[in-house]
């Protein structure tokens, strides 16, 4: 998965509001900060800590993370909207890198907020950004109801393309025949149409490159 690495949550947990634990737990974060145990890179708890605490520290991290991709896809949406040409410079706030702000930002645009599941995490929504809306709800509801996260989703998505994808070689001709060309065709303008623009680069779904190179007749 080009996205970022994969997440997967736990279908047996409730999400929970962060009103319910971020009090106690950005203030703990901040007295760790100021005390230099907290870090960008580094988490040292102190050994005094009572488990009450500690519970709602992890559950208030475990639901930001669940959160902070959409978050920050609807926020990129937002200013591109909003503010337009100053849209770049708000973006320098993340101080992430170009192309994983766009990568972000392309799920959560494709993928509208009436669409997504709480119990889903974003990796599993990134794996259905690419298809039409009466799939995205379709995939999106078999996975919550299954409890498939984001490697099992993409095995019965690719699965069922399997099954219904037309022969790549016209009949007869076998792999070292003549390529498709209708194959050809068709997948080209799957790939048109969902390309991602990231910087100079233009980005392809894998599935849809290998089929373009077997229908051309090309080996991987």
């Amino acid at each position: 998965m080009s996205v970022l690495l994969v997440e997967e949550l736990n279908p047996e947990h409730a999400p929970i509001e962060l009103a319910e634990v971020s009090a106690g737990a950005m203030q703990l974060l901040l007295d760790l900060e100021a005390a230099g145990a907290a870090t960008r890179r580094s988490l040292v708890l102190p050994a005094e800590l009572d488990y009450d605490r500690y519970e709602a520290l992890g559950a208030w991290i475990g639901e930001v993370k669940s959160r902070i991709n959409f978050y920050l896809g609807d926020w990129l949406i937002f200013g591109e909207g909003t503010f337009a040409e100053r849209w770049s410079q708000a973006c320098e706030a993340t101080g992430l890198a170009e192309q994983t702000l766009l990568r972000i930002m392309a799920v959560c645009r494709k993928v509208a907020p009436a669409r997504r599941h709480d119990r889903l995490s974003f990796s599993v929504h990134a794996a259905v950004q690419n298809e039409t809306a009466r799939d995205q709800r379709t995939w999106l509801k078999r996975a919550e109801q299954n409890g498939w996260g984001y490697a099992e989703l993409r095995k019965h998505m690719q699965a069922s393309r399997t099954d219904e994808r037309p022969p790549l070689f016209d009949e007869n001709d076998g792999e070292t025949g003549e390529p498709n060309v209708d194959r050809v065709l068709e997948v080209a303008r799957l790939i048109a149409r969902n390309a991602e623009i990231a910087g100079d680069n233009v980005i392809i779904r894998h599935d849809y490159y290998v089929q373009l190179v077997a229908a051309l007749g090309m080996e991987e």
